[in-house]
């Protein structure tokens, strides 16, 4: 009886020695690691800072920088004056040179130029000339309108009044091609014009002449290719010189040329 007692005495013992030990270790660890588990703070191993391993920076994969895959550089093939029918461009030979050239201002998809109107400075006798100030072109689709566009515009004269292509029951004639009116520089202490009128070349065989002046000399024809149409434009203006500097308007037009449907 005296031999169990002991026994189960000794087992007390090395049980409560036991558990003493681990949680004396247990302590030291804790102390030893300031407390933290090794997963840090709740926070798994492979999200550091709450980032995916396939977000860097919080950036998906297939978008660099915020930029879609199908529009790099922010540009969609539209954008810019582009059209997805786009042939080529016309250009008026450089009589003059002076001014800043636009963006090209386009009409809206499928439609083109079906008209034209001129802002003109009228004659001025003692004061300064700038005759041919801006071009307008009127777009339609399908016997719709669809806008105008023209390009930098000169601050002197007024708009007169459109000429437009003929349009025969569902058909329309749209404008293929131009010739420019200018003149050229006479020197110094003259009065340069530049750009006088402008003359437009249907595709039924009409010509539009403008209302504009009458200094210069006319260009070269200026066609687009076979089976496309005037699609837009671009226009040269030069700005204000100042108070006696000799000005002058528009210098020199581009158009461009879109495939027909």
């Amino acid at each position: 009886m005296m031999k169990t007692a002991v026994l189960l005495q000794m087992s007390l013992l090395l049980f409560v020695a036991f558990t003493g030990s681990r949680a004396d270790r247990a302590r030291r660890y804790l102390d030893d690691n300031g407390g933290e588990r090794q997963d840090q703070r709740g926070v798994r191993p492979d999200l550091q800072r709450g980032v995916r391993p396939d977000l860097q920076r919080g950036v998906r994969p297939d978008l660099q920088r915020g930029v879609r895959p199908d529009l790099q550089r922010g540009t969609r093939p539209d954008l810019r004056g582009e059209r997805q029918d786009l042939r080529g461009e016309i250009q008026s030979p450089r009589v003059t040179d002076w001014g800043e050239w636009s963006d090209w201002d386009m009409c809206p998809s499928e439609s083109f130029a079906v008209g034209m109107a001129l802002k003109i400075e009228s004659v001025q006798h003692e004061g300064d000339d700038t005759a041919l100030n801006g071009i307008r072109l009127t777009c339609m689709k399908d016997q719709k309108l669809q806008g105008q566009v023209s390009g930098n515009v000169g601050q002197w004269g007024n708009w007169l009044e459109e000429k437009r292509c003929r349009a025969s029951g569902t058909s329309t004639s749209y404008i293929t091609g131009f010739t420019l009116r200018s003149e050229e520089a006479l020197g110094e202490d003259e009065d340069d014009t530049a750009a006088n009128n402008l003359e437009v070349y249907c595709d039924d065989g009409e010509t539009l002449t403008g209302e504009g002046r009458d200094s210069g000399d006319w260009s070269a024809s200026q066609q687009c290719p076979s089976g496309t149409a005037v699609c837009g434009l671009r226009t040269q203006v030069e700005d204000p010189q100042g108070p006696e500097e000799d000005e002058t308007g528009l210098n020199n037009v581009d158009m461009r040329c879109c495939y027909l449907g």
